[in-house]
């Protein structure tokens, strides 16, 4: 994508390197391999890396997760988390995952039937479910879910009110998690 923006040669790679050292890939190891050289976890750090290298405002991602192993999945998850948050990106992911959901979201949004059910801060989300719905979606172990959100770092705990950004630093400060349910 850089390239199709017009950035020179050197500024590609400078990109590359700076974000493959985001995601633990050491560029001199990795940077010259074809995606075939790589296990699936790896693959997986650079389809992200790709999708974040042309800086854009706002990243839409899709099962991101979905079709890596449990092992891998978390160590992913945890690189994306804080690189989501070093490089202040805006997400809106699409998970079939609540726990995923509450892990890396700042607010989540449940669906059913293509419907907005309830779109709260994760800890409301697993203490306050809107309805049955929710509450069996969020599952019966939520308040073992909320303790396990609140022993994260204080910097994950705050609790976040909604508002209208008004400049573009706010504006990619933020993360959103959409969770979806195809009941």
């Amino acid at each position: 994508m850089p390239r199709l923006l017009g950035w020179d040669k050197k500024r590609c790679a400078e990109r590359a390197t700076e974000l493959m050292s985001m995601v633990a890939l050491d560029p001199k190891k990795y940077l010259k391999r074809y995606p075939r050289e790589l296990s699936g976890g790896q693959q997986r750090r650079i389809g992200v890396i790709r999708a974040l290298a042309a800086d854009p405002p706002v990243l839409l991602m899709d099962e991101p997760f979905g079709a890596v192993d449990p092992i891998n999945r978390e160590t992913i998850q945890n690189e994306f988390f804080q690189m989501q948050r070093q490089l202040k990106k805006t997400v809106i992911m699409v998970s079939h995952d609540i726990d995923e959901a509450i892990k890396l979201g700042d607010r989540v949004a449940v669906f059913r039937r293509g419907k907005l059910v309830q779109y709260d801060h994760p800890d409301t989300l697993l203490a306050h479910p809107r309805d049955d719905f929710v509450g069996q979606f969020v599952g019966a172990d939520s308040t073992l879910k909320r303790a396990c959100y609140w022993s994260r770092p204080a910097t994950r705990r705050r609790r976040q009110k909604p508002r209208v950004p008004t400049h573009r630093s706010q504006r990619h400060s933020r993360r959103w998690t959409t969770t979806t349910s195809a009941i």
